[in-house]
């Protein structure tokens, strides 16, 4: 599938050591692995020019019906200007995502497309590294 999106991760991919030929996959989805348990993925719509970012917080844990999610909405309403990113716990399962967007800009800018995600990833991660070290389960 190639969009503007997609060339923009390919972009990306090649900027952080991917090299140019990063697969979209079918659906145009990718999964960028930081560390064993924690992972980022990428969602392209192309409909809507935007790609999705998002991540499970805590792989394999039910936070759903724990007392941890007081605490994490507590550091989402301290650190949430860090990035612009929301907490969405799925209808039909028990994980807890941090989700986020990033729309290709539309006015001229002095930053290449890729330098803006670069920046809206790094503060992504951030915040979810944040949330992650911040709950002692």
């Amino acid at each position: 599938m190639k969009t503007e999106i997609s060339d923009l991760l390919k972009a990306f991919g090649s900027k952080i050591g991917l090299g140019s030929t990063l697969d979209l996959g079918d659906e145009g989805t990718i999964r960028l692995n930081l560390k064993e348990s924690f992972g980022v993925d990428f969602q392209d719509d192309p409909q809507e020019s935007k790609l999705w970012i998002y991540c499970e917080l805590f792989p394999g844990i039910d936070m759903t019906g724990s007392n941890h999610l007081f605490d994490l909405l507590r550091l989402m309403f301290t650190y949430h200007r860090t990035s612009d990113a929301r907490l969405e716990i799925p209808p039909d399962g028990f994980q807890l995502f941090l989700i986020s967007s990033f729309s290709l800009p539309t006015i001229e800018s002095n930053h290449a497309p890729v330098d803006l995600l670069d920046e809206h990833l790094k503060n992504f991660v951030g915040l979810a590294e944040t949330l992650r070290s911040s709950i002692i389960l």
